[in-house]
């Protein structure tokens, strides 16, 4: 299988336990697992005390951490101009989004609706 990255929420019902996305991860080969910086920064935003902290700054040592760069930067605001007033998106989802095409990488989301108007984003 490819590599892949992952959207926050996924992260968020891993760390949940939920069954069904857990069966659905297990098709990726652990060496292969991406998230943007704006993942494992909004994962970390959801820690509610420093306990969770941790425990999330942990389970984040397990993807590799895709950073934002100039030409990430340049495609966010390309999908920004295209998209805002038609779709109304939320920014970190850009971010995200810009990512994973500049990578020419798939996104693994569970809110595919977040994302499916994105013209050359490939959604799992």
């Amino acid at each position: 299988m490819e590599k892949v990255v992952f959207d926050t929420n996924v992260l968020i019902d891993i760390s949940r336990e939920n069954v069904k996305v857990i069966n659905e991860v297990k098709q990726f080969s652990s060496s292969r697992l991406s998230i943007s910086i704006i993942t494992a920064g909004e994962f970390l935003n959801g820690a509610r005390n420093k306990h969770e902290q941790k425990l999330i700054q942990h389970d984040l040592q397990k993807y590799t951490v895709l950073p934002i760069n100039k030409e990430i930067s340049e495609l966010f605001i390309e999908l920004m101009n295209k998209y805002t007033l038609s779709h109304k998106p939320f920014v970190p989802d850009l971010l995200i989004a810009a990512t994973c095409m500049h990578h020419n990488l798939p996104l693994f989301t569970i809110n595919t609706k977040d994302f499916r108007f994105i013209s050359g984003l490939k959604l799992l």
